[in-house]
């Protein structure tokens, strides 16, 4: 789990130094992604098989539902957090085809530094994400038959 979580913090610390508004179409902004998602598969596929091996069996279900809870829970909150801060920069996206090329040119990077601040939210529940993780370290480690 904390493999893929650094993964994720490594893909998100990626994407928000490396890009700029003059690299908005820069192709190794995929790699990063890729990093990313990569990250998230693993910490919820690890959550996801772990859930049975951590809980007693009369908990089961109780424990399954808690793990798929929050995963909605937490990703509702985080996209409600990032799209209340990108309309807190923009009313209206459907004005910029109508502006002149300097003009739209200035507005698109207005968006990216907004993707950029969004994947900076993210990067910070990505962080507290591994550090609780840290704090949960049980020695010796639960191991899956």
């Amino acid at each position: 789990m904390l493999s893929g979580e650094l993964l994720q913090i490594i893909g998100l610390v990626l994407v928000t130094t490396l890009t700029t508004p003059a690299d908005r179409d820069w192709p190794g902004l995929y790699g990063f992604q890729v990093c990313i998602g990569f990250g998230m598969g693993l910490v919820i596929g690890t959550t996801t098989l772990l859930t049975p091996a951590l809980t007693e069996r009369r908990d089961l279900a109780t424990a399954s539902a808690a793990v798929v809870q929050s995963r909605f829970l937490g990703g509702a909150v985080i996209l409600s957090i990032a799209s209340a801060q990108l309309q807190a920069l923009f009313e209206s996206t459907e004005t910029t085809y109508a502006l002149a090329g300097d003009v739209q040119g200035a507005v698109e990077g207005r968006f990216v530094e907004s993707f950029n601040l969004q994947m900076r939210i993210v990067l910070r529940v990505a962080v507290a994400a591994m550090l609780s993780s840290l704090m949960m370290w049980q020695k010796p480690q639960v191991r899956v038959p």
